[in-house]
């Protein structure tokens, strides 16, 4: 027998991690263990792989795409790990290995879960798939009050936390969680307008608002340190960084723009940091809708426009960047792509965004007659089903591409960093995800897809008026793409054409077959 000699090449870029309570290296070292329970407590964005000897785990959150391939050498199997396709090619061209690659031998490491490799050579054994977070379903009491500002408040815990870490980027303890004898320290929790330490269910050793998931629910308080920061370090100067909302004013954009607003104000950081880019075509509604909003509240200054040309939609360079063919993400990332494009013409420097994306999903907010395979049961009855799809071990789940929010996170993912921006979605945290779920759904809708479908403008803005004060208008709800062009416009543009668009992504690498069905 040979004596195999495994070869590891992460290419994963360790500053997109966003941890807020443990070292990476802590955090690897809790992936290597392949103990979910220990995975779980890693509070942030992250993607991570750790290694010993033949065995590599690795997993990541919902929004963080990671990708890997394992390739065939004389000396022993080279497994490769990128957050992008192209990237795991570019490597495999440079150490000549190249011939063995097709975009569909990829492998998408699901969200919410620890993927172990064993690293033992031809034939390749099945990776194992071990499950880190299984928020409990039906936990809430059918209260909307109670479930609206359990949610925001969950929603504007995350919010804080990244204001702090983005805010304070040169902190020893960048996550933050600095404190210290003799520091006046201020917690979320005793900020006024925010959830209180008193509330029921708050978390302090999360930092975050989880009313009614605590001990009536049985959800147990992840480890972490104390979500405190010095009073005097609150109070930013003209080094702190600006802050750009991805904005429509539909119920996610508005809510965290609304909540990211109230939370800065709260922890003594100038709301001037703050805009709400909306991107226009000229005709598009989302911008009316944008304007609207934000002049109901008194907030019509933070409005800022980006002015777009149609010339500038490329569907070539959309399918490349986000290397996927389904055609709403296409068309959702040819949206990114150019509102990305006209903040960095604007601004150079410019780094910060935040979206409501992941809120459609955590709600169950999609019109389900437009997909033949769903009803409402099938919605409401399955775990996390928009953000995972139908789950890892199922016939439609796909291994080149992981299934719902996990597979399509690229097309937020993929157009923000081609720009060079670092992108937060709060509501695909764990913590938000875990109150989303908690939601007695059956009960609240009695299986009616015209009660499921209100529930979200319910749920929000209830949420929204307790924690922020704010009476957040409700406008009927449009996907990214459709606001901001007309569909008639927008179908000549982006043609609703699966097919085309997986030939495209084939002749990337001039691959004569299409690539994964799913």
């Amino acid at each position: 027998m040979d004596h195999y000699i495994e070869r590891v090449v992460d290419l994963l870029e360790p500053p997109l991690n966003r941890i807020h309570n443990m070292s990476a290296d802590e955090a690897r070292q809790r992936v290597l263990s392949g103990k979910p329970e220990l995975v779980r407590e890693i509070d942030g964005s992250f993607a991570l792989l750790a290694r010993d000897g033949k065995t590599v785990r690795m997993a990541r959150s919902l929004d963080r795409p990671m990708r890997y391939f394992l390739a065939k050498r004389h000396e022993g199997p080279a497994l490769i790990v990128a957050d992008r396709i192209d990237a795991i090619y570019q490597q495999l061209k440079a150490e000549g290995l190249d011939n063995q690659f097709h975009p569909s031998y990829t492998r998408m490491v699901p969200a919410h879960y620890v993927v172990e490799i064993q690293l033992v050579g031809c034939p390749d054994p099945d990776p194992t798939y071990t499950r880190f977070f299984t928020p409990q379903r039906d936990a809430l009491p059918g209260d909307l009050d109670e479930i609206g500002r359990s949610y925001i408040g969950a929603l504007a815990g995350e919010i804080a936390k990244w204001l702090r870490a983005v805010s304070l980027p040169h902190s020893p303890h960048p996550d933050p969680f600095p404190g210290g004898e003799g520091t006046a320290a201020v917690s979320l929790g005793s900020l006024d307008g925010l959830p209180t330490d008193s509330a029921p269910g708050y978390s302090k050793s999360r930092g975050t608002f989880l009313p009614l998931l605590g001990e009536r629910a049985g959800v147990r308080a992840r480890q972490s340190s104390e979500s405190i920061i010095p009073t005097k370090q609150l109070h930013e100067g003209s080094s702190a960084p600006p802050i750009g909302v991805c904005f429509s004013g539909g119920i996610d954009s508005g809510s965290v723009f609304l909540v990211t607003y109230h939370v800065m104000r709260k922890l003594g950081m100038s709301p001037s940091r703050l805009k709400a880019f909306t991107l226009n075509f000229g005709d598009g509604p989302d911008f009316q809708q944008a304007r609207e909003f934000l002049d109901q509240l008194g907030l019509g200054l933070f409005l800022e426009p980006i002015e777009a040309n149609l010339d500038a939609i490329d569907v070539a360079e959309t399918i490349r960047v986000l290397e996927d063919y389904k055609p709403l993400d296409v068309e959702c990332a040819s949206m990114g792509l150019t509102l990305c494009r006209g903040i960095r013409a604007r601004y150079p420097d410019w780094k910060f965004l935040i979206d409501g994306d992941g809120g459609d999903e955590n709600l169950k907010d999609y019109p389900i007659e437009e997909n033949p395979e769903l009803t409402i049961r099938s919605v409401v009855n399955n775990l996390m089903l928009y953000q995972e799809g139908w789950g890892v071990g199922r016939i439609k789940h796909s291994l080149t591409y992981s299934g719902g929010l996990s597979r399509s996170y690229t097309r937020t993912y993929a157009p923000a960093k081609q720009f060079g921006f670092d992108g937060f979605s709060p509501y695909t945290r764990p913590s938000v995800i875990e109150v989303a779920e908690g939601i007695p759904f059956t009960a609240l809708t009695s299986m009616s897809v015209e009660k499921l479908y209100s529930l979200k403008g319910e749920i929000v803005s209830r949420g929204v008026k307790a924690i922020t004060g704010f009476d957040m208008p409700i406008f009927p709800k449009r996907r990214f793409q459709h606001g901001a062009l007309p569909r008639e416009q927008l179908r000549r543009h982006l043609p609703d054409q699966e097919s085309a668009y997986r030939r495209q992504l084939s002749a990337i690498y001039a691959c004569a077959s299409n690539i994964d069905s799913e």
